[in-house]
This record gives C-alpha cells, structure tokens and sequence, in this order.
C-alpha cells in the first residue's frame, strides 16, 4: 500500500458545516471590542498541486463587532488558481435576529482527484468510484474548474440564552485564553432554558466541470438547506463543556438544465467535557462527535450526498474520497492547552504588529465511518474506516487555526483549517 502525503490548503472550504464564529464578540477581560485584521501569506508543496503560495487576508469584528470578512486568493506551478472569500454573520438593522453568511470559490485545478465515475475504465468500472468497498485508485484525475457558492441566513430564537435581547450578540470575556464571562451555553439539555438556537435556511450552488477523456463532463445543483442548529456550548471557538445538535433537510428541485432532483437529510451531536486544569494545563477537554446523513430521493452528486474524508471528516483520506446514499461517522478528541505559550505577542512578518496568539493546543484523535447505499445501522458500522492523528492548534485573534496530521490504510493527510472540526 503506496502512502501519499498531500497538504490541504489553508482556510478553505469554510461554509461545509465550518465550526466557525457565530454572531460573538470577543474581548480580553478589562478591554472593549476591537477590530482584529489578519494578513497571512502562505505556501506549501503536493505531490499533485507542486508549489502554491497564497496570502489569507481577513477581519474580525470590523465591518460590525460581531461579523467577519476574509479572501485569499492562491496560485500553484501546475497552473491551478482559485479564489476563496466571504462575509461572516453580518446582522441586519431592520431585524437583529438575521445574521447573514455569504461565501463562495471559483477556481481552475489541475491534477484535481474526485473519486466519481465521471470517467470509467476497466477495472474501475465494475465498482462503484467512492463507495466503502471502492479502490483507492478510482478516480478522475483532470483538470477542473468549479465555482460553488453559499448563502445561509441565521434566525436566532427567542429561547434559551437567545431569549433575552441583550444574549443576541454573544460577548465572551476571556482571561488568558480562558472563558471567564458571557457562557452561552452548558447549563442543561432543555433548549428552553439553555444554549442558543437558530432556524436555517440556505441556499447552495455549485458547478463542476471536467475535461475528460470523453469531452467535458459537468455536475451542477442548486437547492436549499434548511433546519435547526441548537448551539448549547459554553464557548463556541473552543467549548469546555455542553453539546451541539443540528439537523437539516437538503433539496435540490432540479432546476438547472443538467441537476437532477435529490433529498437528503443529515443530523449531528457534539459533546464537550471538560477533565480538568493542572499545573502545566490551562484545559483537558474531551470532546466527541456524530454525524449522519441519508439521500431519501434521487441521486445527489458526489460532492453534495452524504461523504466522508477532508477537512472535517476521517481526515486521513482524500477529500470525498468516500460518497454513497448514506453515510455515518464518530470522532473523538483530546485537546490539551497547556499553560506554556512561547509567542503571546508576535509581529505578523512586519506587516501587522501585535498579533494576539492566546495559546497553543496539541490534540489527539481517531475517527471511524462508513458509507453504503442506504441507510442500514448493521452495514453502516460494519467495515468501518478508520484514522489516528495528531494536531496542533492556536487562538490567533482570537480565532482558532489548525494543523492536523492523520493516517489511514490509505496513507497520511495534512490539513490545515479554521476552527476545530466541531
């Protein structure tokens, strides 16, 4: 079994169920709200990518205390480009409950692998590309453009911790990168007395195209998102304790000359405890995750339906490597804070001073998931696929930013990402 390394690049993907800032203010105890701007350049090599390089730009409780901006754009010497930005919960005035997001990507890949039969060849084309029995080697290696983008509104409910106008804005108050005020969460299991919860509609589009051996094959779909997200954590960017649920239905109507109508569910539940402090520990958290999802109409494409292995899921393996009708997954990790910070302060390449970096944090984790082509608990958690990995995270800005290794049957997978993975 050949092991290949590829490195995911930097602040991508952020929409995906990202774990990212929700409506929140965050401030040093004994200091007010402030802008928090971010200007990084980055680089990297792949095997299929070779040498990209990008600069992140971005802005945190600028435009309004709460809301965010970001954009990076990225070019490689294969000659893949792209872009990625967005705006992150801009609230309306006429109605403070609504946060928007709005994000998206357009970009050219070369050398880009997508594990669907958009191109069968023997013997791939006696399985099915993606799906928990397929071989690592079937998948579609060509040049592809892909432009997706993502519109979620967010209505914050008058229960809970929402339920009073002043909790509409959360404001957490931090001490040494520890939550000393403004908890939003944790207290209890009753979303009427605990947490705070948000009705969901989005809108989603995306076209792929890809020049194969048979011409140029394209997917595209446009639907909508729509559920409930009960956000019970104490702490959002990086919780001790408390839990999240979230369920959504997905529909694509077909609206689109070349999509073809699909209906799908998924539903999550994340847990948090906190283990304790020591010495040399600021925080050990154990936090765990499920996730599942089923296509109930029709055939979603392979990168919408239920699918595993990315940024947020079995890390270990390529993106979307695994897709089918169904899919379940379990994640459990052990973040570790400890008091040791080398770098509170640093100069950010003499173009931005002070950076803020709060603390650092090493994780362990494991994850285990399957697909299959409906929703059956026995096969679901039969022949499971599995990964171990390491990370290592950071409070920049007081945003997190993340640099996770993992291993599978299938080889190590680097991914650095925004926010923990829930």
């Amino acid at each position: 079994m050949r092991a290949p390394t590829r490195l995911i690049p930097l602040l991508v993907l952020l929409g995906f169920a990202a774990p990212a800032a929700a409506q929140q203010i965050i401030v040093n105890e004994g200091e007010g709200a402030k802008a928090r701007p971010l200007m990084l350049p980055y680089a990297f090599y792949t095997e299929s990518m070779k040498l990209t390089a990008g600069v992140f730009f971005g802005e945190f409780g600028g435009i309004q205390p709460q809301a965010s901006w970001f954009a990076t754009p990225f070019i490689s010497t294969n000659g893949t480009t792209g872009f990625y930005g967005g705006i992150w919960d801009y609230q309306l005035p006429w109605f403070e409950r609504l946060f928007i997001r709005a994000y998206g990507h357009f970009g050219r890949w070369d050398e880009s692998r997508s594990y669907t039969a958009l191109n069968p060849r023997p013997p791939f084309s006696l399985l099915q590309a993606g799906s928990n029995d397929s071989l690592e080697e079937d998948f579609v290696d060509e040049t592809r453009f892909d432009v997706w983008v993502e519109a979620p509104l967010r209505v914050l409910l008058p229960i809970g911790h929402g339920r009073d106008p002043e909790n509409i804005l959360s404001k957490y108050v931090m001490d040494e990168g520890l939550l000393v005020g403004g908890a939003t969460g944790g207290e209890s299991w009753n979303p009427w007395k605990s947490g705070q919860t948000f009705a969901v509609v989005q809108t989603f589009y995306q076209r792929q195209s890809y020049d194969v051996d048979r011409g140029n094959s394209r997917i595209d779909t446009l639907g909508f998102r729509i559920g409930l997200d009960h956000d019970n954590r104490d702490f959002r960017p990086n919780p001790e304790k408390g839990h999240r649920l979230q369920a959504y239905a997905l529909h694509d109507p077909g609206w689109l000359n070349r999509a073809e109508t699909w209906t799908a569910w998924e539903a999550q539940l994340s847990k948090y405890f906190l283990l304790g402090r020591g010495e040399h520990l600021k925080q050990a958290i154990l936090a765990f995750d499920v996730w599942t999802s089923e296509v109930t109409d029709g055939d979603a494409p392979y990168n919408r339906g239920p699918r595993l292995g990315g940024y947020w899921r079995l890390r270990g393996f390529d993106t979307d490597r695994f897709n089918d009708q169904a899919a379940v997954a379990y994640t459990l990790e052990l973040r570790l804070t400890p008091r040791w910070n080398p770098w509170p302060r640093v100069n950010l390449f003499g173009l931005i001073e002070d950076v803020e970096i709060d603390w650092f944090q090493v994780v362990l984790f494991g994850e285990a998931g399957r697909v299959a082509d409906d929703w059956d608990f026995s096969e679901l958690h039969s022949d499971m696929k599995w990964d171990l990995g390491i990370g290592l995270r950071a409070m920049i800005q007081k945003a997190v930013f993340r640099a996770d290794v993992a291993g599978s049957t299938e080889g190590v997978r680097f991914v650095l990402q925004v926010g923990h993975p829930f």
